[in-house]
């Protein structure tokens, strides 16, 4: 324990240390403005809850989703798998830059799309595995506007 007389004695030391520590730790130009560095945007990615359910061989050059009762079929260039959970929720974590729903069955990943076709009465997205995917008028606008940029 130290009595008030030694505090008071003490406290230009500490003073003076802390004051040394301050200098060391400030910039020698207070006038030095530092400007944030715009990092260009990541490229947009799979969350890893969604990817880490598929097979290793069909993790990458996804094309489309399509939904099987309580089930998402993944189609991908390599072949497709299965996997429990709602298109619904897969479109939800999903980053939308990477594609978009097409159909309350469908969603289809931008990179996949090889075309819009329209015949009449029907609208589809060819993929470039040559898969056919509906579009519905729900979603035709919306697709329009997307895919054809």
């Amino acid at each position: 324990m130290f009595s008030p007389v030694q505090l008071l004695a003490l406290f230009p030391y500490v003073a003076l240390v802390q004051l040394l520590i301050a200098r060391v730790m400030s910039p020698d130009d207070p006038m030095t403005v530092v400007a944030p560095v715009e990092q260009p945007a990541a490229a947009p990615e799979y969350p890893r809850e969604f990817v880490s359910k598929l097979p290793v061989a069909l993790r990458r050059d996804i094309l489309a989703l399509e939904a099987e009762d309580h089930y998402v079929r993944v189609h991908t260039r390599h072949g497709s798998a299965l996997i429990l959970m709602r298109l619904a929720d897969a479109a939800a974590i999903i980053d939308p830059r990477l594609g978009l729903r097409v159909h309350r069955s469908w969603w289809v990943a931008k990179d996949g799309v090889r075309a819009l076709e329209r015949t009449p009465g029907r609208a589809i997205v060819r993929l470039i595995d040559d898969t056919a995917v509906p579009i519905s008028r729900t979603y035709l606008s919306a697709a329009r506007a997307v895919l054809t940029d």
